[in-house]
């Protein structure tokens, strides 16, 4: 694998912090705590994406990146932080970034191991870039998968997104014709008015 191009982080450089990193929650995110106060929030490596579950090649993606991180402690340069979803506090902070531990870019030794893509239309690193290119060029990886089974994760995603919305908004025949037949603002078959309207009121206390 080509050797790695750039210098390092320091401790005390600007937005590079210390991290214990528990576990890979996916192959480009990983469960870790700030060294140090010990504040949970999850990594989530700049530049790569991984095969999400349902895809080939996302178990072995996240075995190779907890044989990188998995309790050790790594050096993490901060791009972005994402407060979790209002209502979803529990999920923590998310931070973007670059990670190093015992003197590798998690995100090039993923690449390189082909075990992550390069985040198409996302990253702006050349060198990772020809990473991937030797990766797919020596079918390391992800790489020596048939053609058939290498559909890019943010395409995964989307195309998992779509048919879900689709589903969403195309009812079932049994659907429509329940539909049809019932008046205007009648509640759904079996379901009390009075249980309709509380569940409705519930909602809107929710989202307010």
């Amino acid at each position: 694998m080509p050797s790695y191009p750039y210098d390092l982080p320091l401790a005390d450089e600007i937005d590079v912090i210390d991290v214990d990193l528990v576990a890979a929650i996916l192959g480009n995110t990983i469960e870790a705590r700030r060294s140090s106060d010990g504040a949970a929030f999850s990594v989530d490596l700049a530049d790569i994406r991984a095969p999400y579950e349902g895809q080939s090649w996302h178990s072995e993606s996240v075995a190779a990146l907890n044989t990188l991180v998995k309790g050790k402690r790594g050096r993490f340069r901060i791009f972005e932080s994402i407060p979790p979803p209002e209502g979803m506090e529990e999920l923590g902070v998310t931070a973007m970034g670059r990670l190093y531990v015992d003197g590798k870019d998690i995100s090039w030794e993923m690449v390189g191991g082909g075990n992550a893509w390069v985040w198409e239309g996302k990253s702006n690193d050349p060198a990772l870039q020809e990473l991937q290119a030797w990766a797919r060029e020596h079918q390391v990886g992800l790489w020596a998968l048939p053609a058939s089974e290498r559909e890019p994760p943010w395409e995964f995603l989307k195309r998992k997104m779509d048919q879900r919305m689709k589903q969403t908004e195309t009812p079932t025949p049994e659907q429509a014709r329940s539909n049809r037949l019932k008046p205007p603002g009648a509640p759904s078959p079996g379901t009390p008015h009075s249980a309709s309207r509380s569940a409705g009121s519930s909602f809107a206390e929710t989202r307010t």
